[in-house]
């Protein structure tokens, strides 16, 4: 995915990934990272997890050259 396909890759969101990553020592599943961008809950109720806005954002930071993800890992 290509920087200009990933719209929703907005900065803040690319910020937001990059400081999940450092707080969690800059390695974590991809599974687990789209969670800790996309929760499944709000402050009362449980929501679905589907849309585009955290792959959109990972592929952002993976075109910029800022994070890097092989067999599942960030």
């Amino acid at each position: 995915m290509s920087l200009l396909s990933s719209t929703q890759g907005t900065p803040d969101r690319v910020l937001s990934l990059l400081q999940v990553l450092a707080a969690h020592n800059g390695q974590m599943t991809r599974a687990d990272l789209l969670a800790w961008l996309n929760p499944a809950f709000t402050q009362t109720t449980t929501r679905s997890t589907t849309g585009p806005a955290a792959e959109q954002t990972l592929g952002a930071a993976v075109s910029l050259g800022l994070v890097t993800h092989t067999d599942g890992q960030c």
